[in-house]
This record gives C-alpha cells, sequence and structure tokens, in this order.
C-alpha cells in the first residue's frame, strides 16, 4: 500500500516549487500519470531498479524534452526517478490535486448514478452545495449501472448513497436479523 504521508510529503513540496501556477502542474502530473498508466514498457523502466539510474534518466529527459513542460516539474519528476519515488506518481498527483483544490477553494464531488444524470440536476446540485459550503463545486460523475437506480455523492469523505443497490442490501440486512 502506498504510504499517504510520503504522497502528502512530495506534492507539498511541489507546491512550494510551482506557487506561482500551480493549476498547469495539476494537469501535467495528470497527464504524467496516463502516460505511465498508458504504457507499462515506460512505467517499468522508470520504477524497475535493474535498470540503471542513468538510463532512467535518460528516458524520462527524452520524454520530458518533448513534453516542454518546464525545470520545476521536471526536476520534480527527476528527483522522483532518482529517489525511487516514481511508482508513487498517481498518490503524489492526488495529494496535489487536493492541495491546490484548497487553495483554490474547490470542492470536488464524485456522483455515481446508474444513469447520465442531465444538466440541470448536475446544476442544482452543484448550487446547492456551493451556497452550504461556500466553496466552487466540481462535478466528476460516473454511470454505474450495477446501482440500478438513484445517485450516491462523495463529499471527501462524507458519503450519501441514495442507491437502489444500498437499498436492498440494507433491507436484506434488515431481514437477516429479524429472522435471527
Amino acid at each position: 500500500m502506498i504510504n499517504r504521508s510520503v504522497a502528502r510529503r512530495y506534492a507539498r513540496a511541489l507546491l512550494d516549487l510551482v506557487e506561482k501556477n500551480p493549476a498547469d502542474t495539476v494537469e501535467r502530473l495528470s497527464g504524467f500519470v496516463q502516460l505511465m498508466k498508458s504504457n507499462r514498457t515506460l512505467a517499468q523502466v522508470l520504477v524497475n531498479p535493474a535498470f540503471s539510474l542513468d538510463e532512467r534518466n535518460r528516458v524520462l529527459g527524452r520524454i520530458l524534452k518533448e513534453l516542454q513542460w518546464g525545470p520545476p516539474v521536471d526536476r520534480f519528476l527527476h528527483l522522483l526517478v532518482e529517489r525511487r519515488r516514481i511508482s508513487y506518481i498517481e498518490a503524489i498527483a492526488q495529494e496535489f490535486r487536493a492541495m491546490v483544490d484548497e487553495i483554490q477553494g474547490i470542492v470536488r464531488v464524485k456522483v455515481e448514478s446508474a444513469h447520465e444524470l442531465g444538466q440541470e440536476p448536475v446544476a442544482r446540485m452543484k448550487s446547492v452545495l456551493a451556497d452550504a459550503l461556500k466553496k466552487k463545486i466540481i462535478v466528476e460523475q460516473s454511470v454505474e449501472p450495477e446501482l440500478i437506480a438513484g445517485v450516491a455523492v462523495r463529499i471527501g469523505s462524507l458519503v450519501v448513497d441514495g442507491t437502489m443497490k444500498s437499498q436492498i442490501a440494507r433491507l436484506r440486512e434488515s431481514l437477516a436479523r429479524t429472522r435471527t
């Protein structure tokens, strides 16, 4: 399991480096995470200690030269390779995004539903949450057909689950308790 405190520490260090424009860095880290996920060979080369540090840095250097992101992010990724922490990049990117969101007054709300929600319900949800939390709300939707119906909303560690799947599970538990 990835140590969140390690990821948080590296994310904080990166935030200190790019304090003037952290939003661009969020996108760059997300892009690099996607690049590593989509290219397993690249991920293996950067993570595997069987490749020398020089080889790993050369590969990373070629990629970063093509991406043209600039010194702070480039140096940071090289540091992760040198310290054998590049395998933490996804957790670091998540922690970094959370830190930048907090600075910018953004709350990300994850909404799962059995079917795609229309613009109107999402807009109402954003408005109600923005009024209650006094923050800018970004809704990240996902469609999960196994939920059957209803919506589950996650704001940080708070989960409000109004899905049919969870209601059926609660009913099943209730019936099991009454039988015993």
